[in-house]
């Protein structure tokens, strides 16, 4: 009797997966059965429906039209419809406007959308204004560390928040879990992360937000049981965190290999919100199973985030989907060229020298991988696209050093990035 032993491998190999999977369909499916929009849902469709009514009535009220974009704002926040966020922007324009620029509560919510709008430039100078009005310094400190740290001023951002310690205040310890995460040093990372869920006592919102946020570190810890367990805490804080149940979708494709549930898991959430991010999750998921798939659903994803309104909020994606299944590398690099020029980090110069290569120039892919990001610490995405780089220009050391670095976070790359590192690292 012949035996097929790579067929036997194969299925003890999904066994033991199904085995030690971290994420429940039948829990997914209780949930999708079940789902009704959270509690803070519906006190925040009640509050806008009570502001509109409240402008439709009339005379003006700045009073009104601020609770009106803060109540968009917090829309934005659960279904990430753009429409939200730019409404918001126009309304606190016109207040701002009207108050010559000397409110500085005003001012400061301007920064806040400017920065969930990649605007960090923007952001910074209307900090700027806040703090020469001599007003909110501890909440201006915290929103630069913000601007600074997405601007690539890790040093100014480092400094600023040490000269603002303030060890059981819940905007300090989320930060400071920014600036770990940064230097490498994971577990202080999920540990203020953490320390940030516990500071925000009572208010569910920001407890549920930290908590997230340390789902998400685990899974770049590969601590997955842990990362499955926070995100399921969130969701019974707040059955309408769809960023929440995205990172159940994400466990469940990268780690269970349970495609189907990971699709359905990524349906769901784009049929609930307008959030980009689960359609290219899908496109991630079909990438090796159905690359026909994977184009049709890319094509989609960029009939809605190259609109105008998006702005630059998603050139990381878009420079990865034109390098990839729509090989179109131009796209990319003219992309890349932008996002350099608006924030010059380590990381936005990876892309660049990334789709650079894409576009076989690789003197100049070269010359800013020496000069801009070589020594720097990078994410797995980054990792990945310079170790492939140097695999095609046959420097095998340095790709080895780069792809094998990639595959320590091997759960924050799809899965045909990690089978093409595998692959690479097997020749």
């Amino acid at each position: 009797m012949r035996v097929n032993l790579p067929l036997i491998l194969i299925l003890l190999y999904l066994s033991s997966c199904r085995e030690h999977a971290v994420v429940d369909p039948a829990y997914i499916d209780s949930f999708i059965a079940s789902y009704k929009p959270s509690q803070p849902v519906q006190v925040n469709a009640g509050d806008l429906a009570f502001w509109k009514a409240r402008i439709d009535k009339g005379p003006e009220s700045f009073v009104n039209e601020e609770k009106l974009a803060a109540a968009l704002t917090t829309r934005f926040h659960y279904f990430n419809d753009i429409d939200d966020l730019k409404q918001a922007d126009s309304l606190y324009s016109k207040i701002n406007v009207q108050f010559k620029e000397t409110d500085p509560g005003i001012l400061l919510h301007l920064a806040s959308v400017s920065m969930l709008q990649h605007r960090f430039r923007e952001a910074t100078a209307y900090l700027e204004k806040v703090r020469k009005l001599q007003a909110e310094p501890y909440a201006v400190n915290m929103m630069l560390f913000d601007a600074d740290l997405e601007l690539g001023q890790y040093e100014v951002a480092d400094s600023l928040l040490k000269r603002n310690r303030l060890l059981k205040d819940y905007a300090y310890q989320f930060r400071q879990s920014r600036i770990d995460h940064y230097k490498g040093t994971l577990d202080s990372s999920i540990s203020h992360m953490l320390q940030a869920a516990d500071a925000a006592g009572s208010n569910e919102g920001l407890r549920q937000a930290a908590l997230s946020n340390a789902a998400d570190l685990y899974v770049h810890k590969g601590a997955l049981k842990e990362a499955a367990a926070l995100y399921r805490q969130c969701l019974t804080y707040n059955a309408s965190d769809f960023h929440s149940l995205t990172g159940l979708g994400w466990l469940a494709l990268v780690h269970d290999h349970q495609t189907t549930l990971a699709e359905t898991i990524f349906s769901f959430v784009g049929r609930h919100s307008n959030n980009p991010d689960p359609v290219f999750k899908q496109i991630q998921a079909a990438e090796v199973s159905d690359p026909n798939k994977a184009v049709v659903l890319a094509r989609q994803f960029l009939s809605r985030v190259e609109q105008p309104e998006y702005g630059d909020m998603y050139n990381k994606y878009l420079i990865d989907l034109y390098t990839g299944v729509l090989r179109q590398p131009e796209k990319a690099l003219a992309i890349a060229r932008k996002e350099v020029t608006n924030r010059a980090t380590p990381q936005t110069y990876a892309w660049l020298v990334w789709s650079l290569y894409q576009n076989r120039q690789m003197a100049e892919a070269q010359q800013l991988f020496t000069e801009q990001v070589s020594g720097r610490p990078l994410e797995a995405l980054e990792l990945y696209y310079i170790g492939m780089m140097m695999k095609g220009s046959r420097k095998d050391y340095n790709a080895t050093q780069f792809l094998e670095a990639a595959l320590e976070n091997e759960y924050d790359l799809s899965p045909s990035k990690v089978k093409t590192i595998r692959k690479a690292l097997e020749e």
